[in-house]
């Protein structure tokens, strides 16, 4: 949790983690290979850590030495493309 975002709300991480024991004796209410494919997802996502500890240090560290510069243009451009449909 980052400045209170997310308060009251589980992590994603623990949702997906929770997804096959959820999914296990339930009637099947979506494809197999749905189920197969959100099997898969949360075995990708428990065998990953949630977060890069390094790279969470490196910011702080460049935050902190005044060195971490922000690009108004990239964060915008990243923003509308976020909007655009098929766009990366």
């Amino acid at each position: 949790m980052i400045d209170g975002v997310g308060r009251g709300q589980p992590p994603l991480i623990a949702v997906a983690r929770s997804l096959p024991a959820r999914l296990e004796g339930a009637q099947p209410l979506v494809q197999p290979a749905v189920n197969s494919t959100l099997a898969r997802i949360s075995k990708d996502l428990a065998a990953s850590p949630p977060v890069d500890s390094a790279r969470v240090a490196a910011l702080r560290n460049a935050i902190a030495s005044g060195s971490y510069r922000i690009d108004p243009d990239k964060i915008a451009a990243r923003m509308m493309a976020l909007e655009t449909p098929g766009k990366p």
